[in-house]
């Protein structure tokens, strides 16, 4: 079994690459884990010297301006064509039917909160297992029916 773990927009790149690097020292506990790094922003993946050029990929957030690296904020018009990337970037995903996905996000902020449904939505249309861990802070209780806080 593979555990794919999916790091998507900034907060999610920060988690994956601090914590889940962390934990796979205890490889033989987890099996093989391996990590993927999505964002729009390609100073946030990049801050990150051991994360390989094949692990990581960007969305390209220059559709959207030219002067800006990442989504910067304009959420709606990275939605007009981020489900096009995010299918190119499953297609490229050397699939296992025992893998188990892990997608990791922000619920504020910019592309993560985007990225991660979309990301969910194909791989379960592709019948693969998915765990959606999403970080917040208060400020984002107000737009969730249903939070559990720990």
């Amino acid at each position: 079994m593979r555990v794919l773990v999916h790091g998507c927009g900034g907060a999610g790149v920060n988690i994956t690459a601090q914590e889940i690097e962390r934990l796979k020292e205890n490889i033989e506990v987890f099996g093989i884990v391996e990590n993927r790094y999505i964002d729009t922003a390609t100073a946030d993946v990049n801050e990150y010297e051991f994360i390989p050029d094949s692990d990581k990929f960007i969305i390209s957030s220059n559709k959207l301006n030219k002067n800006v690296d990442g989504a910067g904020g304009v959420r709606e018009a990275l939605d007009e064509f981020i489900t096009e990337d995010i299918k190119n970037y499953v297609d490229k995903l050397d699939k296992h039917s025992d893998d188990i996905h892990i997608v990791i996000s922000s619920a504020s902020g910019g592309s993560g909160s985007l990225i991660a449904p979309r990301l969910i939505h194909t791989l379960k249309m592709l019948k693969l297992p998915v765990i959606y861990i999403m970080v917040t802070d208060t400020s984002s209780v107000m737009y969730c029916d249903l939070v559990f806080l720990f």
